[in-house]
């Protein structure tokens, strides 16, 4: 949890936008990844990928690769 923090609240708070971005709070900004795993072990893979709000990538199992959404 330390390396996370590490590149999302502690960089926040250091630039002075921890109100904005660094976390998930309802009324932050927020671009998402959810993960297979922890993002850290090179083992897990991008499930899903939000970015202001619209999901722009997504894995399909069944397909056994990444889908992008149209622009």
């Amino acid at each position: 949890m330390t390396a996370l923090r590490a590149v999302t609240i502690h960089p926040a708070q250091i630039i002075g936008c921890a109100d904005r971005i660094g976390s998930l709070a309802v009324g932050k900004d927020a671009d998402v990844v959810i993960w297979s795993g922890d993002p850290l072990d090179v083992m897990s893979r991008a499930e899903r990928a939000y970015l202001d709000g619209r999901e722009i990538y997504r894995y399909d199992y069944d397909r056994r690769e990444g889908v992008f959404a149209e622009p």
